[in-house]
Parts: C-alpha cells; structure tokens; sequence
C-alpha cells in the first residue's frame, strides 16, 4: 500500500479518522496531510467578537420591563472562576505538601551530595581500574612475547635434542664398533703375548750375529714380503712378527719396534711397525713388507723427539713422538 500523501511504499500504515485516508507515520496527523475532512473553524479572535455580538443583540432585544433586577453570570466567568478555584487548592495543597516534603527535600539533598561524592570516587576508581587494566594489558603482551620466545627456543632445543640424540646413537655406535675391535685387538695382544713369550723370552740356545749383507742376502730368499697386505687382518705389525719369527729360525735375535708420531711435510698421523737387528756393523732397521734395509748415523737407534727418514716404499720424514719395544733386540 502506498501513503495517499506522498506516494511512498508503507507496510503498516495509519488511517486518519476525518478523511478515512491511509498514510505513513510522519503524515498520520491531518495537519501534515492537508486533511480535507477538518470542519472549518473561524479563528479565535473571530469567533469571540461574533460571541459578544450576539450577546448584545439578546441583550438589547429584551424589553426592559422583562429584564431582571440582577444581571444573570455567564457560564464562561463561572468556569473561569472554578478554574481559578481548582487553581487556588492546588497552590495551596502544593504548598502545604511542600512544607511537609521540605525536611525530605534537604535529606535528598544531602543524599544528593553524598550520590555525587560517591560517583565522583566511584568514578576516580574506574580510571584507577583503567590504568590497572591497561597495565595487566601491557604485562599480558610481553609475557605472550616472552612465551612466543621460550617456544621458539624449545623448537630450537628440541631441533638441537633430535641432533644430539641422532649424534649419540651414532657414537654409540662407533663404541660399540670399538669394543669389538678392542676386543679383537685383546684377542690379537694374547696371541702376540703368547708368541713373544713362547717364541722370544726363551734365549736363543746358539745366538749368531749377522753382518748387514748376511741379512740382505737371507732376505732375498725370505718371502715374508711376498704375503699381501690386508686392513686389519696382515697389517705392518704381522708383517714384523713374522719375518722376526723368521729370523729366530737363523739363530738371529730380531726385534720389532712401533713408531708414532706424523710426517713433518704433511703433518698427517704416523704409525707404523719394523723390524730392528743388532748386526756385525751396528744397529739396522729393516722393512718388512719390502725388505728395504737402512741405518742411520752411527748406527743411531730412533728416539723420540726427533725427525727420521722412515722407510715404507719411500723415505718420509717422520718426526717421532713415542718408540714402542714389541719385541726386544
């Protein structure tokens, strides 16, 4: 339906009861919709001069002998003067209750003030919880901050844990990889033990003394040399062993020594195993795997702390940290 005013779409709309038009809540009232149903009313001026006129007329219309002797009160004064009667008992019934209501009115009053006291407290207290509230704010952000770090950290720690844990299995593997061999080395140092022991403490019954070209020749035919080297079942040590074995067969006191220390040139780890012969000329050494034969000056024996070219296929330049006996000369 639409507003007989304005043409406007309305759902709900009010009827007007002088014109029986339907129209929207801002024309509902006939003065805003020009209602043509309102009887025409001479304005008040107009009308109260057309009153007295015709109060006039009645008046002098009367003959004078039919008039009373009292002139007759209109019934408009005698509602001004119940109006103003009404008007008087309520002065003073207003009155008379506001001097009964006075006391009240002063302690509503002070409790007036004492509601103002309390709200203006009431309300400092508010700012003092906003200023509590806005620092538990502000602590509640750095203490999110400082809970983002530490879980930042602990990712960090558990990234460095799962490290860790992986480098931990990975050395107790290596343990576990050295406990075997060291076992095996304990099972390789008895049989060694039992060989020096059975084969070397025993003094030679007839000991002979080879000059330098005796061992030459007799390791020319000796074929220690000819076994292949195998990591770590024939190394340099068996080598040693052996062709000291060997030598014993010859009557010949044979000794295998270990040399440790690292090539000056390259800096790289030295370990190596030889043999060493008291001969005719002096103290030699001698390469096992190759059947190499060298001295030094003097027919120095190797001592520690001091550079030696060391034979092993190729002379090297050892600098010598530590001599091990394995086998006495």
């Amino acid at each position: 339906m639409k507003c007989q005013f304005c043409d406007r779409d309305v759902v709900q709309p009010f009827q007007c009861s002088y014109c029986n038009g339907y129209f929207r809540a801002e024309h509902r009232l006939p003065e805003n919709h020009s209602c043509l149903g309102l009887p025409e009313k001479p304005p008040f001026l107009y009308q109260k001069r057309k009153l007295a006129e015709e109060q006039s007329k009645e008046i002098t219309s009367i003959p004078a002998h039919v008039m009373p002797t009292r002139t007759r009160k209109s019934p408009k004064v005698i509602v001004f003067l119940l109006i103003g009667l009404i008007v008087g008992v309520a002065i003073g019934s207003f009155s008379w209750h506001f001097l009964i209501a006075l006391p009240n009115i002063r302690r509503w009053q002070q409790q007036a003030i004492q509601l103002e006291t309390d709200l203006d407290a009431a309300i400092k207290e508010k700012d003092a919880l906003e200023i509590n509230l806005r620092d538990l704010q502000s602590e509640i952000t750095k203490l999110e901050d400082e809970k983002h770090s530490l879980e930042r950290e602990l990712s960090s720690l558990e990234v460095e844990y799962d490290v860790l844990q992986t480098h931990y299995k990975n050395l107790e593997k290596q343990y576990e990889d050295l406990d075997r061999k060291y076992e095996e080395l304990f099972s390789d140092y008895d049989w060694v033990e039992w060989v020096r022991t059975y084969f070397f403490d025993r003094p030679l019954t007839q000991k002979e003394v080879p000059s330098i070209s005796n061992v030459r020749a007799w390791l020319s035919s000796d074929r220690t040399d000819r076994f292949g080297y195998t990591d770590p079942d024939f190394v340099c040590g068996d080598f040693a062993v052996m062709l000291a074995i060997h030598a014993r067969a010859k009557h010949w006191d044979m000794g295998v020594i270990a040399v440790l220390g690292y090539e000056t040139e390259t800096y790289k780890e030295f370990n190596h195993a030889l043999n060493a012969i008291i001969t005719m000329e002096g103290l030699i050494y001698v390469e096992p795997q190759a059947d190499d034969v060298w001295w030094y000056e003097n027919h120095e024996e190797i001592k520690e702390g001091k550079t030696y070219g060391i034979w092993t296929y190729e002379t090297v330049d050892v600098y010598v940290e530590d001599v091990q006996i394995i086998l006495s000369y």
